[in-house]
């Protein structure tokens, strides 16, 4: 399944509805990481939760669930909805897996639409249920890092679009939870780390309510960016040794260390009345 204009050409595959390659047409450099090495995902929707449940369980309304890390989308089989040239829709319907880890039934659209240079990525939730429902959405797009064998992961580095106070909370890398400790990167310039940087050692960097509208991976010849605005969390991850960097605009985050379990308290929150839909929407440009 492909869209495209008349720069650039991207495919999908119905796993996650993912977008699986975005190509230049005119140098065929290809931007997005294959899967193949490691990690084995593109571009996953993480709902209704962003990351890790504390002990991989949770309670909603009552009732104990358990779900694993960044929901039950991520890898759930998607229909093709709607196609044209340059736009495509896909649907998931809540089914006996999804219901059996988060308990309302839900519809999701994940649409694609490229226009110019810029790829926007939209999501429309529509509560099937009776009853309110409480979700938060995250996004995960992987890029190749770097783009060309002749390049090497440090002649790359992450720009903000303004000088950013860029401290950070840890993360607990046995866990996955988030800590109370925070962390702050002594190398950043204010608006721009370069690579491999402190990723290697913490794993995941996360940013909360940065000031810049899009966050860049910048290399000697292309520059991918990825939109912040209505995301008040921002995550960077990259496995070491491995060529790929993820930009990932989040609702929410992983558990605390101190969470309490219950589902409604997580940060990031949202409540959609039943019969109403909500919708979240993220962009990527290519240069």
């Amino acid at each position: 399944m492909k869209i495209q204009n008349d720069k650039y050409v991207a495919e999908f595959i119905l796993e996650g509805a993912q977008l699986v390659s975005l190509k230049d047409k005119n140098d065929g450099t290809e931007f997005i990481h294959d899967g193949k090495k490691g990690w084995g995902q593109h571009n996953p929707t993480l709902f209704p939760i962003v990351g890790k449940l504390k002990g991989g369980k949770t309670i909603i309304n009552g009732k104990p669930y358990e779900m694993g890390q960044h929901g039950v989308v991520r890898r759930a089989q998607f229909e093709l909805c709607e196609q044209t040239d340059t736009s495509i829709t896909f649907k998931f319907e809540a089914d006996e897996e999804s219901l059996s880890h988060y308990t309302y039934k839900f519809t999701m659209y994940k649409s694609y639409e490229l226009v110019g240079n810029e790829l926007t990525i939209s999501h429309r939730i529509v509560n099937d249920d009776n009853v309110p429902m409480v979700f938060s959405i995250g996004h995960h797009p992987a890029f190749k890092c770097p783009l060309y064998e002749d390049e090497k992961m440090s002649d790359y580095h992450i720009e903000f679009e303004c000088e950013e106070d860029l401290k950070l909370t840890k993360i607990d890398l046995e866990s996955g939870l988030f800590t109370n400790v925070i962390y702050v990167n002594e190398g950043a310039k204010g608006n721009s780390y370069a690579l491999p940087f402190d990723i290697e050692t913490l794993n995941t960097l996360v940013f909360e309510n940065l000031k810049s509208s899009f966050v860049s991976l910048v290399g000697p010849k292309h520059k991918v960016s990825v939109s912040t605005v209505a995301h008040p969390f921002y995550g960077i991850w990259h496995v070491k040794d491995e060529n790929f960097i993820c930009l990932e605009p989040w609702l929410s985050h992983s558990d605390t260390v101190d969470s309490d379990g219950i589902f409604e308290n997580k940060v990031g929150m949202i409540t959609l009345e039943a019969g109403k839909s909500y919708l979240n929407t993220y962009s990527i440009r290519f240069e």
